[in-house]
């Protein structure tokens, strides 16, 4: 269902450039969505508001945290501000309790043009924002390619940190904690041959009806009903990975209290691919 914003613009802490330029190239390849511009559009909202996440930058992967205390995983939202294309921006810190820094009456903004010139906006501008809507909304919003011919291609930004399969195009799992993220990312673009990718040849899962599925093949005929049913997996709260040699146990606390559990190995090329998926142990 989309819901529609009516928010005022205001300045932000101004810092945003800095802290998202080096992940810049993982927020881009996540969601897909290319060229975007430095900074932010900052709104405050009539109501609270939790970002469900399409995207997600993982605490490890932020640089800022090495320098603060913070501990904070980046939430990505698609959303259209004003007929353009756009992404809310959301560090996980912003939404506990009443909502620290900006709190949850506050979105800040990424798009592929700088908002304020292109609408016109000051502080005080009132600015529609959309999110929640289907693929064909995300497609009725305008697209601005090639605004900024100065941006990298996305093959020159990519750093060690993101490494891309020559074979699939898809991104290996180099920490037993990517694998979360990558099938929620590939559920929700209905990639099921890349869901599949994370498994290994013998692996089995545990679907949230009880459902043994065992083997690669029959994981993907799993996945791929489960696509086609339309369902949308959502972030979690991943839990730090406890790894014994080439084994890791990892696990995520979903939104709906759920907590899944599953098993990785380390494959020889130093990548990760799950043994045993549990979706719920609760």
């Amino acid at each position: 269902m989309i819901r529609s914003f009516k928010g005022t613009v205001t300045n932000g802490y101004g810092v945003a450039t800095q802290n998202l330029n080096p992940v810049m190239h993982l927020i881009e390849a996540r969601t897909q969505f290319l060229n975007l511009v430095p900074g932010t559009l900052n709104v405050d909202i009539p109501e609270e508001y939790i970002v469900f996440a399409d995207a997600v930058v993982l605490h490890h992967e932020y640089p800022l945290n090495q320098t603060s205390n913070l501990n904070e995983t980046i939430k990505f939202e698609r959303c259209i501000v004003e007929g353009y294309k756009a992404l809310i921006m959301r560090p996980d810190s912003h939404e506990i309790g009443d909502g620290q820094f900006h709190g949850k009456k506050h979105l800040e903004l990424m798009g592929q043009v700088k908002f304020r010139e292109v609408l016109g906006l000051a502080n005080g501008s009132i600015v529609e924002v959309e999110v929640g809507g289907d693929e064909q909304w995300w497609k009725s919003g305008t697209e601005a390619k090639g605004l900024e011919p100065e941006r990298r291609s996305m093959k020159e930004k990519l750093q060690p940190s993101f490494v891309v399969t020559k074979e699939a195009g898809r991104e290996p799992a180099r920490d037993p904690q990517d694998l979360e993220r990558l099938l929620v990312s590939r559920e929700r673009a209905g990639d099921v041959e890349g869901m599949a990718a994370l498994y290994e040849p013998a692996a089995v899962l545990v679907g949230d009806d009880g459902r043994l599925v065992r083997g690669k093949e029959a994981i993907r005929e799993f996945y791929a009903a489960l696509v086609a049913s339309r369902r949308k997996f959502s972030f979690g709260e991943q839990r730090a990975a406890l790894i014994s040699g080439d084994l890791a146990l990892t696990s995520t606390r979903m939104p709906d209290g759920s907590i899944t559990a599953e098993v990785a190995r380390r494959q020889n090329d130093g990548t990760w691919l799950w043994v045993i998926d549990r979706f719920s142990i609760l």
